[in-house]
């Protein structure tokens, strides 16, 4: 995993890649970033609280198809990092 902050734009970005054979899928977890504002990251802990928005890219090398989808459809920022592995990407 991949952790980046940006402070320029107040964003908090944690990415998730494996690669199966030619397949590589990977997750990126988005949520803003400011200090004292409740609805946003402000410390490690703050993986376990909906405040992620999360993109799952897949990418095949040899056919070159990309999917990138969301959870449930949603680009809303209201899921936990922490439960990733079970959410439903459409």
């Amino acid at each position: 995993m991949q952790e980046l902050i940006n402070p320029n734009e107040f964003k908090k970005l944690l990415i998730d890649e494996s690669v199966d054979w030619s397949v590589t899928t990977t997750y990126i977890w988005t949520t803003e970033y400011a200090i004292n504002y409740p609805r946003w990251y402000a410390a490690s802990g703050d993986e376990a609280r909906p405040i992620w928005r999360v993109k799952k890219i897949v990418a095949n090398s040899s056919t070159w198809i990309t999917e990138v989808s969301y959870p449930e459809w949603s680009q809303g920022f209201n899921y936990v990092w922490n439960s990733r592995t079970s959410l439903t990407y459409l």
